[in-house]
């Protein structure tokens, strides 16, 4: 009698054993996505960062930046118009 019941209770074990490797394999899966994406979420923060440091240096600069490039341009006309003298 008690070998039939194990024989029973066997497949009913080997079933949970089963169900429990799936979902261990499972677990291990999602652990794996959530540490694949908070290392995706450093990197954009990383690059937020980045970003925001840029633009503080352009708004802070801007002046100097705008004043450096007038100049440049005013230097390009006078280049011009010495070389168009110079074809007469």
């Amino acid at each position: 009698m008690q070998n039939v019941v194990k024989l029973r209770a066997r497949p009913a074990l080997e079933l949970k054993l089963s169900a429990l490797a799936d979902k261990n394999e499972e677990l291990a899966s999602k652990k794996q996505d959530s540490q694949d994406a908070e290392q995706h979420s450093s990197r954009q923060s990383e690059m937020l960062t980045q970003f925001h440091s840029d633009c503080d240096f352009l708004l802070s600069n801007f002046k100097v930046l705008k004043e450096s490039k007038m100049q440049e341009i005013e230097a390009v006309r006078e280049a011009q118009a010495i070389l168009s003298g110079m074809q007469n």
